[in-house]
């Protein structure tokens, strides 16, 4: 379902999306991390009795990958979805290796900086696979991805038409919390074009139906991050925080530090607005804290300067004592 100018990055690359000032690097795209959940969403469960050791196998690489993806484990998920790659390739199994191939995308396009023109190979490469063995869902989550890429490089048009592929696919696929990821990305696409309610309506249709699967369906954490900061926007702080929250708590779950992060920065900057300065202070110490257990310095050092900020402003003399202790134990 993460977070890309790029206009759709999370933290202040968003652009016009709302995630200003809480940092550069919150890292997840808003359309890619509607992306974290993409290889989730092609899973149909455990192997049935009488799978092949070799399938079994790969189905254990391709979990293990995607659990390292969504904690920020660049490195090894890397290392991991290669060899799903080159085993998959010596079994002649043309759907792993488009999922091993989408996963290499997803990783690139995490990198810092982003590697755009690899995960586009990657991702068509994956589509093409997918097709010719007639593995529709990954066909589709290919495209989904591939508008990702279309979008961090600034051709809307050509992310709208990828995009609509996807859910058409999804939709012959009848996977529908596939079809409703999708759909969340072109509400996504509409609010970036300048039309809210029709990316309020769409997001609030995607998270029915991804809450409606369960508590913590793949992509209900992006979809109710995305849906809270445009209500937020809009001035409606309350249910912008319920999302907010269930948007923490369905990213926590996942364990995808990334989407912590950017979850606790916009609660932070909702808190603060709603004028509750010590309760974004909680938030944005929090955060810092994340991005520093994912190597991100500069931005946690810029979360807690703000939280001294803020301290400072409302004379929370206390507090502003633990925040500067806590930076001194943290930055020695």
């Amino acid at each position: 379902m993460q977070r890309t100018g790029r206009p759709f990055d999370k933290g202040g690359r968003r652009g016009d999306f709302g995630k200003r000032g809480l940092g550069k690097r919150s890292a997840r795209l808003v359309l890619t991390l509607l992306g974290a959940a993409s290889l989730a969403a092609c899973a149909s469960g455990p192997p049935p009795a009488g799978t092949p050791d070799h399938v079994r196998q790969m189905e254990r690489l391709s979990e293990s990958a995607s659990k390292q993806l969504r904690r920020d484990d660049l490195a090894r998920a890397e290392r991991t979805f290669s060899v799903l790659l080159k085993t998959a390739r010596s079994y002649d199994e043309p759907s792993y290796i488009a999922e091993a191939e989408i996963g290499l995308g997803r990783a690139a396009i995490l990198r810092d900086p982003p590697e755009h023109a690899s995960a586009a190979e990657r991702f068509a490469s994956a589509r093409e696979l997918a097709r010719k063995s007639g593995d529709i869902r990954r066909e589709a989550e290919a495209s989904r991805l591939q508008s990702e890429v279309l979008v961090r490089t600034g051709d809307l048009r050509g992310a709208r038409e990828e995009t609509l592929a996807a859910v058409r696919l999804y939709e012959q696929a009848g996977d529908r919390i596939g079809e409703a990821i999708a759909r969340g990305n072109l509400a996504l696409l509409d609010n970036k074009e300048g039309r809210t309610d029709d990316a309020l309506a769409g997001l609030r249709k995607s998270e029915a139906v991804l809450s409606g699967a369960g508590p913590f369906s793949s992509g209900l954490g992006v979809v109710r991050m995305n849906l809270g900061l445009i209500l937020f926007r809009r001035g409606g702080i309350a249910e912008a925080r319920t999302l907010l929250e269930g948007a923490l708590g369905a990213d926590r779950h996942a364990g995808d530090r990334r989407g912590i992060a950017a979850d606790l920065e916009a609660l932070a900057r909702l808190e603060e607005t709603a004028g509750k300065p010590e309760a974004a202070i909680d938030y944005l110490r929090r955060a810092a804290r994340v991005h520093a257990s994912l190597g991100g310095k500069t931005q946690s050092r810029d979360l807690f300067a703000r939280a001294v900020s803020l301290a400072r402003a409302g004379e929370l003399t206390a507090l502003l004592d633990e925040i500067n202790a806590e930076i001194e134990d943290s930055f020695r």
